[in-house]
């Protein structure tokens, strides 16, 4: 839409507006709202309350109204202006697209602060460009010192409402408020930016880039962005005067900074990231970890707890817990996302259902256990060691199919170890598979032998990449994605997912051709190929007794 289009539209959405402008149903809120509007008119950043002919005659008659309403964010109550409902946000475009540093970016930055001093006194950085920066630790600090990091949370106070709205846009800036005193709609002016508008939203941050940008070039500021929050970072030396600078800088170019007991946090050696703990206690042995705040484990198995003792579960309350449950799952040695998920995704999208069922109740009692028992993601930045390899096939022979191998190869780059296994896949277990009348079982036999191979070598894989080599696409892509339409491959995959959560290893999932599969041959129980491998073992892992 353009501007005149909204201005067309300005006299029946105003009506629209204010005509909805009743009360939420919850009095406290309303009131709550109310006291929060009267509060940002005494600051300054509202205007009013005005009459619609007062605001005719400073406006013009094409003004639009917004209604505003409150959104409950844990103990604190929002106030969301929706600009979307008078169409103003409908009038804005960008060819831009927000760069965020999130979580990522400031676990790539530790990363390569303490991985970028080597043991033998070097600096050696690799910028994005592919470009590499040599260097040498300067004689007064110590391998340890360099590598000893610690942190904080910078976070502006009340951000939107430190810049202000343009005065050429007043007449899209009114919005509408309940009063709960009166019982009628308010109409205020914003004077500062307002939580609602998209413009608000590219324009706060292409400020907010500016002073990560300042500080960064002239001060040297090891931080990064993401909308209010500056995360920090630096030597523990050093820490005092880097924080004290980068206060200093936002006085100077005036900006507020929170200095609640909440945020306003002295450099630390643990502290929060958007709702994520920052470990760096062991940054000077070369490692750092990333997990989530125990409060938010306890809200998630809290809310489900209560959904469990009342035994609903509407789409809504579904769309929010995957969610929640998907960022937690980030900063775990744990991949739960569509393999346990599924069932809760699948209520998100359903219009009648809210009971819930024993699939999800099964779900919800793995997530939860997952959540409280799955170790910090650690991310080691000196001295890791190369991938390990790992080559995987299965087969399935005979008339009916009754004949069931699988077979794996490890190589391990660090002392040249070579081991396989080959075997033929126990009774009971093929049993399993075939219980609802299946013949086929070639999927589940090609996902099985790499389940036995991340158990019998667990310890190899521990805290390392892995490289798994396979030949069937569709085990491939269901390993990747942690799903599949079969209840059996999916046991199979939930038995990888937890190997994977008690070994912290970082698989990878790569297509091999069968020719150049290793593991071909010993999934056909042939091990002659490895006569010609002097260091070659043969192994015997032990399958379990059931899945």
């Amino acid at each position: 839409m353009s501007e005149k289009d909204v201005m067309k539209a300005a006299k029946w959405s105003r009506r629209a507006a204010m005509g909805k402008c009743v009360s939420s149903g919850d009095a406290a809120a309303d009131k709550e709202l109310w006291a929060n509007t009267v509060l940002e008119r005494d600051k300054g950043w509202l205007s009013g309350p005005f009459s619609e002919e007062e605001l005719s005659s400073r406006l013009g008659p094409l003004w639009t109204a917004s209604s505003r309403f409150p959104v409950r964010q844990g103990d604190k109550l929002r106030c969301i202006d929706n600009l979307s409902g008078s169409f103003v946000n409908a009038a804005f475009g960008s060819s831009e697209k927000l760069d965020l540093g999130g979580i990522d970016q400031l676990a790539g930055l530790v990363k390569a602060l303490i991985g970028g001093v080597l043991d033998n006194r070097d600096v050696v950085l690799t910028l994005s460009t592919g470009v590499v920066l040599r260097g040498v630790l300067r004689c007064s600090f110590s391998i340890q010192e360099a590598r000893n990091i610690c942190g904080r949370t910078l976070d502006l106070e009340s951000a939107y409402r430190q810049m202000f709205t343009a005065s050429c846009s007043a007449w899209a800036s009114v919005i509408v408020v309940f009063c709960p005193e009166s019982g009628k709609p308010e109409l205020f002016c914003l004077e500062a930016l307002p939580f609602g508008a998209t413009a608000a939203v590219y324009g706060f941050n292409r400020m907010a880039r500016a002073i990560w940008f300042i500080g960064l070039t002239m001060l040297g500021l090891l931080w990064t962005i993401f909308y209010d929050d500056f995360p920090h970072v630096d030597h523990v030396v050093s820490s005092s005067e880097s924080h004290q600078s980068s206060l200093e800088l936002l006085e100077l170019l005036g900006w507020s900074v929170s200095k609640s007991a909440k945020k306003d946090k002295p450099m630390a050696k643990s502290f929060v990231v958007l709702g994520v703990v920052f470990d760096l206690s062991s940054s000077a042995a070369g490692y750092f970890e990333v997990l989530n705040k125990p409060d938010r484990i306890e809200a998630i198995c809290e809310t489900v707890r209560r959904f469990r003792e009342a035994r609903t579960f509407s789409p809504h309350e579904a769309a929010s817990l995957r969610g929640r449950f998907q960022f937690a799952e980030a900063q775990l040695f744990a991949r739960m996302s569509l393999l346990a998920l599924m069932p809760i995704s699948e209520r998100a999208h359903s219009q009648a259902l809210s009971f819930i069922t024993d699939e999800i109740d099964s779900a919800f009692s793995w997530l939860c256990e997952v959540l409280c028992s799955a170790v910090p993601r650690r991310v080691v930045c000196v001295g890791s060691l190369p991938p390990l390899l790992v080559l995987t096939d299965g087969a399935c022979e005979g008339v009916c199919f009754e004949l069931v191998t699988c077979g794996g190869v490890m190589f391990d780059p660090v002392d040249g170890a070579l081991e396989f296994f080959g075997f033929e896949v126990e009774p009971r277990i093929l049993s399993e598979w075939t219980r609802d009348g299946p013949r086929q079982t070639i999927g589940q036999a090609e996902l099985y032998p790499v389940l036995i191979a991340k158990r019998f070598w667990a310890n190899r894989m521990r805290y390392r990449r892995v490289f798994f080599f396979i030949d069937n696409d569709s085990a491939r892509d269901a390993l990747i994605k942690c799903g599949s339409a079969s209840v059996h491959s999916r046991a199979i995959l939930k038995a990888c997912a937890d190997c994977e959560s008690l070994c912290c290893t970082y698989p990878w999932y790569a297509r091999v051709a069968s020719e150049s599969n290793l593991g071909d041959d010993p999934s056909r129980l042939d091990f002659k190929v490895f006569e010609s491998f002097p260091r070659a073992c043969q192994v015997h892992p032990v399958q379990p007794c059931s899945l």
